[in-house]
């Protein structure tokens, strides 16, 4: 089954690592898709916020996602580069 697939942007609070639980702002360009993600209702929570922290882009992590049976998955393993958004 094809899976459309877009680009979202993560945002991390601006906490030490681990993030403490609190929320991470998931959107795309347009804001069409906009969630928050906790570690209580995402489960890479805490791998999406080592991949940024770890990475050279600040606070903020691109990736690859798709919607399933009203989920979002993001493709955590292949963080894009920077956007111009």
């Amino acid at each position: 089954m094809f899976r459309f697939r877009f680009i979202i942007k993560v945002q991390i609070y601006p906490v030490e690592p681990g993030g403490g639980g609190y929320p991470q702002k998931v959107y795309d360009q347009r804001r069409s898709f906009a969630i928050s993600i906790l570690p209580s209702n995402c489960p890479g929570y805490g791998r999406l916020d080592e991949i940024i922290r770890g990475s050279s882009h600040g606070k903020k992590g691109y990736f690859e996602s798709y919607l399933e049976d009203s989920k979002c998955y993001i493709l955590a393993h292949n963080m894009l580069p920077l956007q111009t958004w």
